[in-house]
């Protein structure tokens, strides 16, 4: 056979094989620096690894509801990565890198078993030509390194056609007459396999079913006369993707609100109507050619699918596919694709890359098809040139992924914007907190984030690489500030709002101004700068030994149940009540010992009356902080701050009036004991009019 007609199955090897390393190389080169910072989503994803890393198999979750709702295959195997190489950001990484990196050799084994379906003669050339081109797409590299579930998904939906068509073509062939063949019920069932776990992947795998029905009953149609044998195969597929599926569907009967909850909330329809739809399918559209995704987690911002080294093939692709719309491989091709935008065309945002993750693989073998054709023409317009078609293919993809490199590891790793990402700053914080002489040597008791940071997924993920460090809290300095009263603390104040993760959020120097009038000796360190130089957050030391003062605070201890101590308390209306006036309440809390409940905060003004008892006549009720500060993230040996507010009446009743303050339990009403107090509260007054 002539080498026109036939790759030798050498060659043919040693350029898989060399692709494949490639694609090692381009998916793990510099994981834990690329993406710069570790994103909330990957932080979420990281903690529920290391979490199941510390559970028996048995009580691993079949959904995780926390941020949006999450498919658990990703990280059931992100756990074993992370069990051996620890919390890292390179771990977390490493089951998306693997992913895609295997889809390299899983889309040539695609391509070889469609090959004979799209009428291409020459298989495995076109198998290279795809593999290779599952390396050309920016697309293709930013999600194979991002710790979020995508790239798995693909990986397997790529397996699943690949049996599938493997299938189909073993029963054509008769493959598993000859001894040591595996028969084609075993990739039937190898199928489903993949099927079934890539319902434990991502949203859109729900869709996989649509355009292999409408394929399959072609296909059963124009060959119906072997169609004995491919319904039993088809039935033993089926039934293996529902035995594995089927703890995953029994979860959502049971928890119908998991199943939808994320698409409703991104629903383009229910936003803005048809109008929204239209506009979402022109840029949908125009992503392959005109603009891609803005967002720089999914993309170069704006940059197409296609280069301009990629947009002729795929193009020729497409309308070569468009042309043989009829044969079951290309409607296949193109049903597939349509399906998969459909995520990204039905919802906010568009074009948003991720959502559209499904029509990634076959965005690849189009342009496949398209170099195929373009090689298959030379050879027939000039008989034993054709080498010189492959040639100019092979400059087109090897340039295309020259670009694809220089465009990941050049522009987009250097964007300005990253300095405006919060994910990026915190994951440097961590960098530089961890590397402090006083962290590193154990030596500090508490760390404190204003006004928020601690609970910031990704910041969490990447302290369990240092469990010498305390947990670290966080307060809102507009409204609650804690301080170690005599022990050494490290303190980190955002300077810049876009620092935030969740609203409300401010970063007035206010906590910042009163923490340094409570610790004379607290010393300032070097700030941490974004890439543009201005300042992100600013860092603070209180050394051992540092005692913190509070000049304002008019002593009063009282003793409270369940570990806390009231120190003494302040009020902007000492000198006298003001009718009408806001009344701010300030209240300093020592803690002895971690209370067992979030308690809600309250403050009354009460008037006496004649018969000794008491009238209500204003007040305010809230967590302390407002939330920032929970009672439960108390920690033994700070004091808390505490400011509520209220307006005085405009009216005032004779006689002695009191402010009254104290916790309950929001549950039942039920307050924290305090001895010698009747109602569990402590009295201030009688106020000044």
């Amino acid at each position: 056979m002539s080498i026109q007609e036939k790759v030798s199955s050498r060659w043919f090897g040693i350029v898989l094989f060399g692709l494949t390393a490639l694609a090692f190389v381009m998916r793990f080169y510099r994981l834990g620096e690329l993406p710069p910072g570790l994103h909330f989503d990957e932080g979420y994803n990281g903690l529920d690894s290391w979490a199941l890393t510390q559970l028996p198999l048995g009580e691993w979750p079949l959904f995780f509801t926390a941020n949006n709702g999450r498919e658990p295959l990703y990280i059931y195997l992100s756990s074993f990565a992370l069990r051996l190489l620890g919390p890292t950001i390179a771990a977390e990484r490493t089951i998306a890198a693997l992913s895609g990196a295997l889809l390299t050799p899983a889309l040539a084994w695609l391509a070889w078993e469609m090959a004979p379906f799209l009428r291409i003669s020459q298989p495995k050339r076109f198998a290279l030509w795809v593999g290779a081109a599952s390396l050309s797409l920016f697309w293709a590299q930013m999600f194979s390194r991002y710790a979020v579930r995508v790239s798995l998904f693909v990986l397997l939906a790529v397996l699943m056609w690949s049996a599938l068509w493997r299938a189909w073509v073993g029963h054509r062939r008769g493959i598993g007459r000859q001894a040591g063949s595996p028969q084609p019920f075993f990739w039937w069932a190898l199928a489903g396999l993949f099927g079934g776990l890539a319902f434990y992947t991502y949203l859109p795998a729900r869709l996989l079913p649509i355009p292999l029905a409408a394929v399959g009953l072609l296909l059963f149609w124009q060959e119906r006369d072997q169609w004995r044998g491919r319904v039993s195969g088809l039935l033993i597929g089926l039934g293996v993707a529902f035995l594995v599926a089927l703890p995953l569907l029994i979860y959502f009967v049971q928890n119908p609100l998991s199943f939808n909850t994320r698409t409703d909330q991104v629903d383009i329809l229910a936003q803005t109507g048809w109008n929204g739809l239209l506009k979402n399918i022109g840029a949908v559209l125009g992503m392959f050619t005109w603009r891609g995704d803005a967002n720089p987690h999914h993309n170069l911002p704006e940059l197409p699918v296609l280069d301009i080294f990629m947009t002729a093939p795929f193009l020729i692709g497409l309308l070569w596919s468009l042309r043989n719309w009829r044969r079951p491989a290309f409607l296949f091709l193109l049903l597939n694709l349509g399906v998969m935008l459909t995520p990204t065309i039905f919802s906010e945002s568009a074009p948003q890359f991720r959502r559209a993750i499904g029509a990634l693989p076959l965005v690849i073998l189009l342009i496949g098809v398209g170099l195929e054709w373009l090689v298959e023409q030379g050879e027939g317009w000039l008989p034993r040139r054709w080498v010189w078609f492959s040639a100019a293919a092979v400059i087109l993809l090897a340039a295309a992924t020259g670009l694809t490199w220089q465009s990941y590891f050049g522009r987009w790793a250097t964007l300005p914007t990253w300095a405006d990402w919060r994910d990026v700053g915190y994951t440097e914080m961590m960098t530089q907190l961890s590397g402090l002489p006083q962290a590193r040597a154990g030596d500090v008791d508490f760390v404190y984030f204003s006004p928020q940071g601690a609970d910031n997924p990704s910041l969490e993920y990447l302290w369990l690489a240092h469990p010498q460090l305390p947990p670290p809290r966080d307060f809102d300095g507009d409204v609650c500030v804690r301080v170690a009263a005599d022990r050494p603390a490290l303190y980190t104040f955002l300077a810049d709002s876009r620092a935030c993760y969740r609203e409300p959020c401010g970063t007035t120097p206010r906590g910042k101004s009163l923490v340094q009038g409570y610790v004379a000796e607290l010393e300032p360190l070097p700030p941490l700068v974004n890439q543009n130089g201005t300042p992100w957050a600013e860092l603070y030391w209180q050394p051992p030994g540092a005692t913190a003062v509070f000049p304002e605070m008019q002593p009063l201890p009282v003793l409270f149940a369940d570990g806390v101590q009231l120190l003494g308390y302040w009020t902007n209306q000492s000198a006298g009540l003001v009718a009408g006036q806001s009344l701010y309440l300030r209240l300093f809390w020592r803690v002895e010992s971690i209370p067992s409940a979030d308690y809600t905060a309250f403050v009354q003004l009460l008037h006496r009356n004649g018969d000794g008892g008491w009238e209500r006549l204003a007040g305010a009720d809230r967590p302390p902080g407002g939330g920032s500060c929970p009672t439960t993230g108390w920690q033994s040996g700070e004091v808390v701050i505490d400011e509520l507010q209220f307006v005085v009446p405009a009216e005032l009743p004779g006689g002695e009036l009191f402010l009254s303050a104290g916790f309950y339990m929001p549950e039942n009403g039920q307050r924290m004991a305090v001895p010698d107090s009747p109602d569990d509260q402590i009295l201030i007054g009688p106020l000044n009019r």
